[in-house]
């Protein structure tokens, strides 16, 4: 099945052997916001073409923060899967400890107050009400 009118919001995708966050051709109207995407074994954020030459309507990745990921931090695969016009941003992510897999946001975090309000949610991943619309789960 397609996917459509789906939006990705506030996540933290870190250290995958593949793509943070992957859109395919296949699917419209998606809107990708507000999402950390760092370390990963090929793209950040990535649009995939599954071959079959649609090219899609209304897939958008805005307010990203891609960092460190091995093949590129936004990139779309042969053709324009994903708009990526908007406002996505690369920038060390500065997670309290990376190493030991706790990915708040450290106090210099580029991420802290730069997310899409709309697309915030008002608590964070912990259950904790958001002082301020931080890009990610934290």
């Amino acid at each position: 099945t397609n996917a459509s009118n789906v939006i990705v919001t506030n996540n933290t995708v870190v250290d995958n052997s593949m793509s943070g966050i992957l859109v395919e051709n296949s699917s419209t109207d998606i809107t990708v916001v507000n999402n950390i995407t760092g370390f990963n074994g090929s793209f950040g954020v990535r649009g995939y073409d599954n071959g079959s030459g649609v090219i899609p309507r209304g897939n958008i990745a805005t307010q990203n923060l891609a960092f460190g990921n091995v093949a590129g931090q936004f990139g779309n695969e042969t053709i324009p899967v994903i708009d990526f016009a908007d406002d996505n941003f690369v920038a060390d992510p500065r997670f309290v400890d990376a190493a030991s897999r706790d990915y708040h946001l450290g106090i210099w975090s580029a991420a802290i107050g730069a997310a899409d309000r709309a697309f915030t949610p008002r608590t964070n991943a912990d259950g904790v009400a958001r002082s301020t619309a931080n890009v990610g789960a934290y």
